[in-house]
């Protein structure tokens, strides 16, 4: 092996390493130091979670298995508009949630006497503008629930914890292996355009297996919040509607013309070059839609078959 190949490979474990150590700190050992990064304040006073929101999350039975234990989730008030999960509850750190000051909000008169940030910028409920965004700020009960349960869902899924932090690792190690395969296996050149080509095709690869993950694990976490319950498909899909309005709102507030992102890339809204900031939002309130008529089919079914059922013989 040359020593080019040599230093490559190197630099890319360090690289592989630190890039999970990161992402595993963040949902580890960091979570304190992000959930006070994330407090919200009122007049410099912390803001507590309303009592109903918290009732929400169960308290983990103790178990006796060390690889079944469950550790208690930290809910939280946050500022901005998005509601936010890190870590999992299989992990010693256990796992946090933060919800956005709205959440904790009944009516938009509640609303106007909290301070409502976005991009750090504070938004005048009072203003023609801030009227128009404040309803949609304002969730019902099964929305809230809604939105809360599939924060839940993920936080319990704890191999998909690892396999996040995972991914861009593999990625790079995968790079350095293609690359050590076609200079001493196949014999190919070693310039640096070659070997930046392949990096610049696993890192293609890395993105749309990123996208692919990110999609299908927003979908299941609706379904796993939902849990085949009317109720919370619904709540699911005025939750959805009503962010998908906020992101066509939010930049009139700001004062922008452009139509940036304001929602956390956890609700499958990040804007690329295939997608616009809104589609992903509307395929998971589709899935949603589409589980409703199938759930409201269902109930129908059964009602019939009840009524036309023979009577029981006492």
């Amino acid at each position: 092996m040359s020593n080019i190949l040599r230093i490559e490979n190197l630099c890319t474990t360090v690289l592989a390493g630190g890039i999970y150590f990161i992402s595993f700190y963040r949902g580890t050992l960091g979570l304190n130091k992000f959930k006070e990064s994330k407090q919200y304040y009122n007049n410099d006073i912390v803001v507590p979670v309303d009592d109903q929101l918290k009732s929400i999350i169960k308290k983990p039975e103790p178990s006796k298995s060390y690889f079944d234990r469950k550790q208690e989730t930290e809910i939280f008030t946050v500022s901005g508009i998005d509601i936010i999960s890190r870590g999992s509850i299989s992990s010693v750190w256990g796992s946090i949630i933060g919800i956005p000051i709205n959440l904790n909000c009944k009516s938009v008169t509640d609303l106007e006497k909290e301070k409502i940030t976005i991009d750090n910028q504070e938004i005048n409920m009072d203003s023609p503008q801030g009227k128009q965004l404040g309803p949609l700020m304002i969730f019902s009960e099964k929305a809230k629930l809604f939105a809360i349960s599939r924060e839940l869902s993920k936080i319990n899924d704890g191999l998909a914890f690892h396999e996040e932090n995972m991914v861009a690792p593999i990625s790079l190690i995968l790079g350095s292996m293609i690359n050590y395969v076609l200079h001493e296996k196949l014999r190919f050149r070693t310039r640096l355009a070659y070997r930046l080509l392949v990096y610049g095709f696993v890192g293609l690869c890395y993105i749309r297996i990123r996208e692919g993950m990110k999609f299908h694990k927003e979908l299941d976490g609706d379904k796993h919040a939902v849990n085949q319950s009317l109720e919370l498909v619904e709540g699911g899909i005025e939750f959805i509607d009503k962010l998908i309005e906020q992101n066509k709102t939010v930049p009139t507030v700001l004062g922008s013309d452009e139509r940036p992102l304001y929602s956390y890339v956890i609700y499958g809204n990040d804007y690329n070059s295939w997608k616009t900031p809104e589609t992903f939002l509307k395929i998971r309130r589709d899935a949603l839609l589409k589980l409703q008529k199938e759930l409201i089919e269902k109930n129908e079914k059964e009602i019939q078959e009840n009524a036309t059922g023979s009577p029981s013989v006492v």
